[in-house]
């Protein structure tokens, strides 16, 4: 049987979910006043909302006489960074909707809080487009004053509710903007769906799973993960809840097999069974995509099957068969590492041995529930040559070294940089961790998503033996 041992993950999906599954273009036009540079870049870094797949891609246009415009492509409700030169800005866009800017580089900031000055819409849509502006803007002390608290306590209940009265004062101000200036309702649901669940899912994020995973028997634990906020259609556009029910689902199967990996079955009984509506949908499409979707075609029928009965959205179909097709097409390509300087220049010395590679990190539950099975397989393998390659993915420099250090992993170790990070996840076709790949002593990558530690040892042994 598969097995599987699930990851927190982020998932968009938005009111017109049946609607917006594909690409919709936008036409964006604008002026830039006092231009430092001319070119603007578009570039998204986003988790699709379905697929679970990665979206990596930039956009770049000529400003030309202080005007410019662009058409991009635009699935998800989501963040786009916006660059000319040296100043950026965060935006966020909305499919089907064009927008007309003014962008002010005199009044723009060089740094990273730029959601407030130098950039605005006109005309249509740009009520939505200059929300996030004005939630920003006079939210300094509200800030201040959550992060003095969390920083003075331990107790997971007052950190909630620190999260929860800065989060209230946002939705005012959400409410306030949107009576003067009426939002889309898909837009209002996105952004009050973002604050509603925003303190749930920071607090278990970022103060109960960060060190040491969720802990099964937590009382704190269990009352923010049964609240009543499960099966909310409305919710399902937003990331921030879907992060919350796969934390959610996470924590019921854990439960229910405390201290062992579980297999596939299990989360989708736990989907069918806790979830409905679209919740449910959404959840099942992105198990396909992200974890069922590399099967062999056995095993992979077997479990669609399973899905088109649970799943009516032909428009979600689509979208996992078009996953599907877009995996066969890519497995009979070779590729060599010393194509991608990055990774070549970390991975080169390396050359000569069999490299298993574990992209991981510390905030990561069942990246963290692996490792015993890794060193076992280590062990298994001493005296051949195989090289065990830790990559720190997406975590910070200090709880990536605590963690390593608690759990005693040994083997090579590197935190990845947002220049690496970009290269191996498209290269890799990274969409969750733990991410396993294996590489040959010539560099030859054999296996893009390889299995986990526990079932790597015949691979590795006969490429360690050649």
């Amino acid at each position: 049987m598969y097995r599987f041992n699930p990851i927190i993950l982020i998932l968009i999906a938005y009111n017109c979910l049946f609607l917006t599954c594909f690409a919709q273009n936008i036409n964006i036009s604008g002026k830039v006043i006092h231009p430092k540079d001319s070119i603007i870049t578009f570039s998204q870094s986003e988790t699709h909302p379905l697929t679970g797949l990665k979206i990596n891609r930039s956009f770049e246009t000529k400003i030309t006489d202080n005007s410019f415009e662009i058409s991009l492509p635009v699935e998800i409700i989501g963040s786009w960074k916006i660059t000319s030169g040296s100043f950026f800005w965060f935006a966020f866009l909305v499919p089907g909707e064009d927008l007309n800017l003014t962008i002010d580089m005199d009044m723009s900031l060089k740094n990273e809080d730029q959601f407030r000055k130098g950039i605005v819409a006109f005309g249509n849509n740009a009520s939505n487009f200059n929300l996030i502006y004005y939630l920003n803007d006079g939210m300094d002390q509200f800030h201040q004053d959550m992060r003095n608290t969390i920083n003075s306590t331990s107790d997971i209940q007052e950190i909630l509710k620190a999260r929860k009265e800065k989060n209230a004062h946002v939705i005012a101000r959400l409410n306030h903007y949107h009576r003067q200036s009426p939002l889309t309702d898909a837009y209002y649901d996105y952004w009050k769906t973002t604050y509603t669940y925003d303190s749930y899912e920071r607090t278990i994020q970022e103060d109960l799973l960060s060190s040491n995973g969720i802990k099964l028997q937590d009382s704190a634990t269990l009352d923010i993960l049964t609240t009543d906020v499960i099966n909310s259609d409305v919710a399902v556009s937003n990331p921030t809840y879907m992060k919350y029910v796969d934390i959610y689902i996470f924590y019921l199967a854990a439960s229910d097999q405390p201290g062992r990996d579980f297999p596939i079955d299990s989360l989708i009984e736990l989907g069918k069974k806790e979830l409905c509506g679209l919740t449910r949908e959404a959840y099942l499409t992105r198990v396909m995509c992200t974890y069922l979707n590399k099967l062999e075609e056995e095993a992979y029928k077997s479990y669609y099957e399973q899905y088109s009965k649970l799943v009516t959205s032909k428009k979600l179909k689509m979208l996992v068969d078009s996953c599907r097709q877009d995996f066969l097409q890519k497995i009979d390509v070779s590729q060599n590492i010393a194509d991608y300087p990055l990774l070549n220049k970390t991975l080169g010395k390396y050359r000569g041995k069999v490299l298993y590679i574990d992209f991981w990190a510390s905030w990561c539950g069942p990246c963290r529930a692996e490792m015993p099975n890794a060193k076992r397989l280590k062990d298994s393998l001493k005296g051949k040559d195989v090289a065990f390659i830790y990559f720190g993915y997406n975590d910070n420099e200090q709880t990536w070294m605590q963690a390593r250090n608690q759990l005693k992993i040994e083997g090579e170790h590197f935190l990845v940089d947002k220049a690496l990070e970009k290269e191996v996840t498209e290269l890799f076709e990274i969409s969750g961790i733990p991410h396993y790949v294996i590489i040959d002593k010539d560099g030859t990558i054999v296996n893009k998503n390889a299995n986990r530690p526990k079932d790597a040892y015949e691979q590795l042994l006969l490429l360690a033996e050649k």
